[in-house]
């Protein structure tokens, strides 16, 4: 039952068919999920020892955990780029926690032998699989986290180009591609520059205001930032 959220989650972000995070109207579960996944189970202890399966699936349910600790590691250092990331718990002792979560996973692999690295083989090779024949044509093609963490990595340059337009585009609540006063005091905030006062504000607008015109375009802004950032 739990296991099934897997191929619902994967099904709403269009990884697998949407059928499967169809919810049943009556009992407001995502029963062909659960079916499937059920299925899947049965055949698994049908077929193969217990004691095989339990490694299998704990070697799989490890990977994952494995996969989570460095996912909240490149979500964190990626976050400043994503204005869509705003979590309300942060984890303690971060990053230490997570590479010790990860540390420790690697090393309960290697205890629990080969079944278990044969397993967790297994469900990368079969993710991979479903990615390539079905999730990649039907995905929605976007910026995601990693590619920015890699980005930090190799091209810290081009990760500030891209923060700077995801500032200025998540304050553009009106969609006309200039900010006024209000939205790039949002934009400015998101960025993390410190502008407390309303007269520095106005006056940092008025600076970014080349041609006056009462608004500020995305040329202005990267200007003006670039800047802020020379004089930091």
């Amino acid at each position: 039952l739990a296991t099934s959220r897997f191929p619902f989650a994967m099904a709403r972000d269009n990884l697998l068919p949407q059928s499967l995070e169809n919810v049943h109207p009556k009992f407001k579960t995502p029963h062909l999920a659960i079916i499937g996944t059920g299925l899947a189970m049965a055949a698994s202890i049908t077929f193969l020892p217990v004691h095989d399966v339990a490694k299998l699936a704990s070697g799989f349910k490890i990977i994952i955990f494995i996969v989570i600790n460095a996912c909240v590691i490149v979500l964190r250092n990626s976050s400043k780029s994503h204005t869509w990331y705003k979590p309300e718990w942060k984890s303690p002792l971060y990053p230490y926690m997570q590479i010790l979560g990860i540390i420790s996973g690697i090393i309960l692999l290697i205890m629990m032998g080969s079944k278990a690295f044969i397993g967790g083989l297994c469900a990368i090779i079969l993710g991979l699989a479903i990615y390539k024949t079905y999730g990649k044509g039907h995905i929605n093609p976007e910026i995601t986290p990693w590619e920015t963490f890699k980005l930090m990595i190799i091209k810290p340059d081009i990760v500030e180009k891209r923060r700077i337009f995801a500032a200025f585009h998540a304050a553009d609540v009106d969609n006309n591609s200039s900010l006024n006063l209000r939205e790039f005091t949002s934009a400015i905030s998101a960025l993390g520059i410190d502008a407390n006062e309303r007269f520095a504000l106005r006056e940092y607008f008025h600076q970014a205001d080349k041609d006056s015109d009462g608004t500020i375009d995305i040329d202005e802004f990267c200007d003006f930032i670039g800047l802020i950032r020379e004089s930091e």
